[in-house]
């Protein structure tokens, strides 16, 4: 069985400049640089937290938990989402919220204490 490409023909344009008088915007305007929208009551969260790495009921995987805020603001999802995004960004990770903790999908737990650092979070 040999594996031949199917020929394809296009007929027409993808954007027709009659029909769209004005541009296309791909970027949202009141995002950040990471693409994710800031919620507006969300304020950066300050003082000191626990980290520790977990793997159970994770299929053994390990993640590192930042639990344990110090800083009443760790109480509003939002500012917890903010956290997350820019440690997200910052580590080139993944990561959520997960129960007031946040929960980052990376091995590395001394580029996670160096990242809080930078963001004057002191780790206990």
């Amino acid at each position: 069985m040999s594996k031949r490409g199917i020929p394809l023909q296009w007929e027409g344009n993808l954007i027709s400049i009659e029909q769209h008088d004005e541009p296309v915007s791909i970027e949202r305007p009141d995002s950040n640089k990471t693409g994710e929208m800031i919620p507006r009551d969300a304020k950066i969260i300050q003082g000191s937290l626990k980290i520790h790495i977990e793997k159970k009921g994770r299929a053994g995987k390990p993640v590192i938990v930042l639990s344990h805020f110090s800083d009443p603001e760790s109480k509003n999802s939002d500012s917890l989402k903010n956290l997350c995004s820019l440690l997200k960004h910052a580590l080139a990770c993944g990561g959520t919220v997960e129960d007031q903790n946040v929960v980052l999908l990376i091995r590395d737990i001394n580029k996670v204490k160096l990242a809080l650092k930078k963001l004057n979070i002191h780790v206990l």
